[in-house]
């Protein structure tokens, strides 16, 4: 299934009307020291990258960059 033609515009247009203060759920979950959704948001991307032969660069690093706090932080004994 293709994607119409002005998609990326309309993508772009909706993020840029949210308020500057709007933050993602799991930046929330990590300032609370939560369980983060990390394996099923950016390592879901990562393995259905890995399994299309789709690079995913970015969502690897975010991945990388914040597994020490998958399941809560790591100072909160969890």
């Amino acid at each position: 299934m293709a994607l119409p033609p002005d998609a990326e515009a309309k993508t772009i247009a909706r993020a840029d009307a949210l308020p500057a203060e709007m933050k993602a759920s799991m930046l929330h979950d990590l300032e609370r020291g939560a369980r983060l959704e990390l394996p099923w948001l950016s390592g879901a991307i990562v393995r259905l990258g890995e399994a299309h032969g789709v690079l995913t660069p970015t969502n690897r690093f975010i991945v990388a960059a914040l597994k020490l706090y998958a399941n809560g932080s790591p100072s909160a004994g969890n």
